[in-house]
């Protein structure tokens, strides 16, 4: 009974975690494009990389297989790194508007004037969130694989 209780309980987790998946990737897709986040090369990576991992993930949704895994893995932690890259490029851009706009200022007062700056600085780190859900997702999986 309690290990029918345990399994339950495990897949409304994992429904919920793939809910949560599925919404924070559209929504970012979406709202990416509708801000028009592609006009240069840079920009697209987020595009590029969310979208992969929400292809990957439907198809491990689909067809769960140790490849499949794998490959979304990869996906998510480059997903990971262009959340950090995404932070460093909103702060570099913000810091040199912000440099533009007060000359005389000191590094450190135009440093955190970056984070409240036309981009926003520390969006790109729901990718890291992301990233989070897909690692908890594969954990999931593999830990309602061995309790079968």
């Amino acid at each position: 009974m309690e290990k029918k209780l345990n399994s339950n309980h495990q897949s409304k987790t994992i429904s919920l975690v793939v809910t949560s998946i599925v919404l924070a990737s559209v929504g970012a897709l979406l709202e990416l494009i509708l801000i028009e986040h592609y006009e240069g090369t840079n920009q697209l990576i987020p595009i590029i990389s969310i979208g992969s991992a929400l292809f990957l993930f439907i198809i491990l949704l689909l067809n769960n297989t140790i490849a499949i895994r794998k490959i979304f893995r990869v996906v998510l932690c480059i997903c990971a790194v262009a959340g950090v890259l995404g932070v460093y490029f909103h702060l570099d851009s913000n810091f040199q508007f912000e440099k533009e706009m007060r000359p005389n200022d000191s590094g450190g007062d135009l440093f955190w004037a970056s984070f409240s700056g036309a981009l926003p600085a520390l969006a790109p780190m729901s990718m890291l969130v992301f990233t989070l859900l897909g690692f908890i997702y594969l954990s999931s999986i593999n830990n309602e694989n061995e309790t079968k």
